[in-house]
């Protein structure tokens, strides 16, 4: 993948060396833009239009990950938000995807954490080209129909 294609991806998170880790593993497959606030992500969020959003829930700043989120579904519906925080708190986590996160991730162990990021990333790339798969089979079906009609059609004017 080259470098000016790389998929945009958002890091929020406040504490540095979660910060620093997420970046550099997610930064071998992805452009990946680090920020320690709510209000920083949201003012970058239509310049860059980022795909994925690792999104932590308590953030530097006014706005909670929670508040960011919100604000993320409303301006740009069609990025995967996923929550990575250190509540293990399940009314958190199911509040957190009652409001449009795709998953959430518990901060645990920093390599079982990203491994979970790395295979719900997967899951979604997955989907996605499933579903391009679908839509340009669907296309070949309709053109194919279409030329099968004007072929009977053909037939009954001859």
């Amino acid at each position: 993948m080259t470098e000016s294609k790389k998929v945009p991806v958002f890091v929020v998170e406040d504490d540095p060396a979660w910060a620093a880790s997420l970046t550099g593993k997610l930064g071998k497959f992805y452009s990946v833009s680090t920020f320690a606030t709510g209000e920083d992500t949201v003012e970058k969020l239509l310049e860059i239009k980022p795909k994925f959003i690792v999104l932590d829930y308590h953030l530097e700043g006014q706005m909670t990950g929670y508040d960011t989120l919100k604000i993320i579904r409303k301006k740009l519906p069609e990025s995967y938000v996923i929550m990575f925080s250190a509540q293990d708190d399940v009314q958190t986590a199911v509040d957190i995807l009652d409001n449009g996160a795709y998953d959430y991730v518990v901060k645990k162990d920093p390599e079982v954490s990203f491994n979970r990021l790395k295979i719900i990333i997967r899951n979604i790339e997955s989907h996605e080209a499933l579903r391009d798969q679908v839509l340009t089979l669907n296309l070949r079906v309709r053109r194919e129909r279409f030329w099968l009609g004007m072929l009977i059609f053909g037939i009954f004017i001859i």
